[in-house]
């Protein structure tokens, strides 16, 4: 998913960090600067353990534009529209791997996305791991159960 908004010209401003030079008071004002650079360096890595947690990474840069910027100011809404193509993506490569979405992904009315356990490597790369296999194994009907809910 990441990499299908990372050619995007428009959203080139979000790959590096933040200037420090040229907006001396972002540091003061932002608790936890990140860029889709640096998420993508995690990716590479394999730093990340699930889904949930690029999904926080590419929300915070979205948080942090907004926070600095203001939700109303043009780069904001830039922001607000990269992340909101990135769980786009997301869904969709989610779907083209079989992963069953019903169980792992829910769009709150928030829209956050909720997300367990699905391997964040193989969605950058977009290669089934052994951890989507056991959820796809998983999405069959439990034979038994041990209630709750």
């Amino acid at each position: 998913a990441l990499r299908m908004i990372e050619p995007i010209p428009a959203y080139r401003i979000f790959r590096e960090p933040v200037n420090l030079g040229r907006y001396y008071d972002y540091e003061a004002r932002i608790e936890v600067p990140m860029d889709m650079g640096f998420v993508r360096r995690r990716l590479d890595s394999d730093y990340y353990s699930s889904v949930l947690s690029v999904i926080s990474d590419v929300k915070t840069v979205r948080n942090n534009c907004g926070k600095y910027n203001g939700t109303g100011d043009d780069l904001w809404i830039l922001a607000d529209k990269m992340y909101d193509e990135f769980l786009a993506k997301l869904k969709e490569t989610l779907s083209e791997l079989a992963v069953p979405t019903e169980n792992i992904v829910k769009l709150d009315d928030e829209n956050f996305l909720h997300a367990c356990s699905v391997n964040a490597r193989a969605l950058s790369n977009r290669v089934p791991t052994s951890t989507e296999s056991y959820h796809r194994n998983q999405s069959r009907e439990p034979t038994s159960s041990a209630g709750g809910g």
